[in-house]
């Protein structure tokens, strides 16, 4: 399977954006108010897959 190279890095670069705009938005005390402890946890839990797919993406890269 051939990735183009501009591609694959653009892929890894969304992975960790998403990934932080998760855990940048668990973050925020309101946020946490509004929706509850429960959902802050899962937003989270999703940042951490994205960050971990990006993590493995590089590796594959590397």
């Amino acid at each position: 399977m051939m990735v183009r190279p501009v591609a694959f890095n653009a892929a890894i670069a969304w992975l960790f954006i998403i990934g932080a705009a998760c855990f940048a938005l668990g973050a925020v005390p309101s946020y946490e108010n509004a929706v509850g402890a429960a959902v802050d946890s899962v937003t989270f839990f999703v940042g951490s897959l994205f960050f971990t797919a990006a993590s493995f993406a590089q590796l594959l890269q590397a």
